[in-house]
């Protein structure tokens, strides 16, 4: 195995390794990118689509002092938390980094940074890197103080998204826009960061907004957990997005079961035209949310055996079953948007679950 950088001759106690093959090592980023050409070559022949040289599963070393590492596509750099397989795509190497204000995404990029460093027993590096953020942090706050409007003032709506598809942003780039508009909406997309968002108090969250039905399979069970507990804390929990599009109606039935401790079931999935239930908790006057559609027509997935009052639209033709539910659970509230075509509808719907 080689001790010292290809590129530079450089022989030290730590050199970053090659999260692809594992064996190729650089004294940092920069070698590593002149060396890519070169190394590419030596093993693209043997790699196939989607898959990664090295042994299936790879994990790297596990140093709690060091939760920060970078991730290279080409010439492109960006910081990530945590840590990650190699893949075809992307290349991972050891070490500690950050990303510039640009690239952690403002303020609350900027807290999940800082919690990324967080350890037992940080090094002098790490320290400084603390400190660095921290007074980032700082001039941020005290720039949105000053700033009237500043999105500081607005709620707060958490994505988690444990299965994310590919087409979902683009799919739902106008839900998303008007979403901004309203709310700071900060996304997630593995177990790690979910959970300790979901850690935090309810009151830190207007809803959250699960956008697939991953969260159902049983690895997952702790994240379900968690969820449970924020609505029943005084949360809003919302199944939306691409949610019902994919779930399985077994899988679906079995989790409001044993879950949720509730009877709803997955029903008719089609298209049909619905009407603003004048029961309904979230419509009980006419100005709390006046851009909900009085009626307009959906494509759904119906869930039936949910309360009359908790359905906010219902067929015209007096089904009991409804594609938009928002239920009292404990202190907080679950809702469920049926809708797989993102009708414009829908999104002030989504809106006025949130409560932004």
């Amino acid at each position: 195995m080689t001790t010292e950088c290809p590129v530079c001759g450089k022989s030290e106690s730590k050199l970053l390794r090659c999260g692809r093959c594992t064996s190729r090592v650089y004294c940092g980023p920069q070698c590593q990118k002149k060396d890519w050409a070169t190394h590419k070559a030596e093993y693209s022949e043997t790699l196939e689509d989607g898959d990664y040289c090295g042994k299936p599963g790879l994990q790297y070393r596990d140093d709690a002092k060091i939760t920060l590492f970078q991730v290279l596509d080409g010439l492109k750099t960006k910081a990530c938390t945590g840590r990650t397989d190699a893949t075809a795509h992307f290349v991972c190497l050891e070490g500690e980094g950050h990303g510039c204000a640009e690239d952690v995404g403002g303020y609350h990029g900027w807290k999940e940074l800082l919690m990324a460093y967080n350890a037992q027993n940080p090094t002098k590096g790490q320290k400084e890197e603390i400190s660095w953020i921290n007074t980032v942090l700082s001039q941020l706050e005290g720039a949105a103080g000053a700033a009237s409007g500043s999105s500081s003032t607005l709620p707060t709506v958490l994505l988690v998204s444990l299965d994310k598809q590919p087409w979902l942003d683009e799919m739902y780039s106008a839900v998303l826009a008007k979403l901004r508009s309203k709310a700071v909406v900060t996304e997630v997309t593995h177990i790690a960061s979910t959970l300790q968002h979901l850690s935090k108090s309810h009151e830190e969250y207007a809803a959250v907004v699960m956008t697939d039905p991953a969260v159902m399979e049983d690895k997952f069970i702790a994240v379900q957990e968690k969820l449970v507990d924020h609505a029943r804390d005084g949360g809003t929990v919302i199944l939306g997005f691409l949610f019902s599009a994919l779930a399985q109606p077994d899988k679906l039935d079995k989790s409001f079961k044993d879950r949720w401790a509730l009877n709803w079931k997955y029903s008719d999935y089609c298209r049909s035209m619905f009407s603003l239930n004048p029961r309904a908790n979230l419509v009980s006057t006419s100005s709390r949310h006046p851009n909900l559609p009085h009626q307009y027509s959906m494509k759904a997935v119906h869930l039936r055996d949910t309360k009359p009052e908790d359905r906010i639209y219902v067929s015209d033709h007096g089904s009991a079953q409804s594609p938009a539910v928002l239920a009292k659970y404990g202190y907080g509230y679950l809702g469920w948007i049926g809708d797989v075509n993102t009708e414009i509808g829908t999104t002030e719907v989504l809106l006025a679950m949130c409560g932004v």
